[in-house]
């Protein structure tokens, strides 16, 4: 699997924030991954939210703010 990048994470009303990352493209399907521990051994990228699927576009993720801190990574795979 290859990565690509998170260009923007903003706050939204009610608690939610868009994390969006580029570029995106057809034929392909993207998943976001959180941890709130970047300093855990073994370091765990659980998947957060549903898989995306790609259009071409910048791919968009929303995702809820439940926990004080939280780091995000993007995955891209062949579906």
């Amino acid at each position: 699997a290859s990565q690509f990048l998170i260009t923007t994470v903003s706050n939204l009303p009610g608690g939610v924030a868009s994390v969006v990352a580029t570029p995106g493209s057809t034929g392909r399907v993207y998943q976001l991954y959180s941890t709130t521990n970047l300093s855990a051994l073994p370091l765990l990228w659980p998947p957060y939210g549903p898989l995306r699927t790609g259009t071409g576009a910048a791919v968009t993720f929303i995702v809820t703010n439940e926990v004080s801190h939280r780091a995000y990574r993007t995955g891209v795979q062949v579906p």
